[in-house]
C-alpha cells in the first residue's frame, strides 16, 4: 500500500509539475472556448443543409455525416496531423 501512496500520490512530484499542469488546463480551456462555437455552427449549418428542399444538396449531406459519423475522432486526429504538411502547414511536436 505504501507503494502504491509513494508511486502515485507523491506530493513532492505534484508540487513540481503543478504550474505544467495549471498551463496545460489553461490549454484546455482556450482550446473548448474555441471549438465548442466552431462545432455548434458547423453542426447547425450541416443540419440546415440536410433539411434543404433541394434534394442534390440533401444527398450531398449524406456522405459528409456518414464519413465523421464511421471515422473514429482519433483516427481523424492521426489524418488531419499527417495530411496537414501537404496543405502546407508544419506543426512542432
Amino acid at each position: 500500500m505504501d507503494a502504491l501512496l509513494l508511486q502515485f500520490f507523491n506530493l513532492a512530484i505534484l508540487g513540481e509539475t503543478w504550474p505544467v499542469l495549471l498551463r496545460g488546463l489553461w490549454t484546455t480551456i482556450q482550446l473548448c472556448m474555441l471549438v465548442i462555437p466552431l462545432g455548434l455552427l458547423g453542426g447547425l449549418l450541416v443540419a440546415l443543409l440536410a433539411t434543404s428542399r433541394y434534394r442534390a444538396l440533401r444527398w450531398a449531406v449524406v456522405p459528409f455525416v456518414d464519413f465523421f459519423r464511421a471515422i473514429p475522432p482519433l483516427v481523424l486526429l492521426i489524418f488531419v496531423h499527417a495530411g496537414l504538411p501537404f496543405a502546407g502547414l508544419e506543426l512542432s511536436a
